[in-house]
C-alpha cells in the first residue's frame, strides 16, 4: 500500500497509481487477459477500503476487507481461528 503512496506523492494520478500496481503489473506478466482488471470472466482478489483514497491517498490504509479467491479472507480467516481455538479448547477439556 506504501507503494500507492509513492506514486501519487511522484506525481501519478490517484487513478493512474492504481493501474500501475495492478493492470500493468498483469501486462508485465503477460497475464492481462486474466488479471488485472475488474471485468467479467477475469480472476481478481479485491481490497475494501473505507474512505476515498482518491482524495486522500493515505485512507488506502483503512482495509475494511480483502476478497481472495471469491472468499472474504478477512472473514474467513477470523472464523478459522475461532474453530481452531474452540478445538483446542475441546481437547484440553477431555
Amino acid at each position: 500500500m506504501r507503494n500507492y503512496e509513492l506514486l501519487v506523492q511522484a506525481g501519478f494520478a490517484p487513478e493512474q497509481s492504481i493501474q500501475v500496481m495492478t493492470l500493468n503489473g498483469a501486462r508485465i506478466l503477460g497475464e492481462e487477459e486474466r488479471l488485472g482488471s475488474i471485468t467479467p470472466g477475469k480472476r481478481a482478489d479485491l481490497v475494501v477500503v473505507r474512505g476515498d483514497p482518491v482524495g486522500t491517498p493515505s485512507e488506502i490504509y483503512n482495509v475494511v476487507t480483502v476478497f481472495r479467491m471469491g472468499w472474504d479472507s478477512i472473514r474467513s480467516n477470523c472464523a478459522r481461528r475461532r474453530a481452531e481455538k474452540s478445538a483446542s479448547i475441546n481437547r484440553l477439556l477431555q
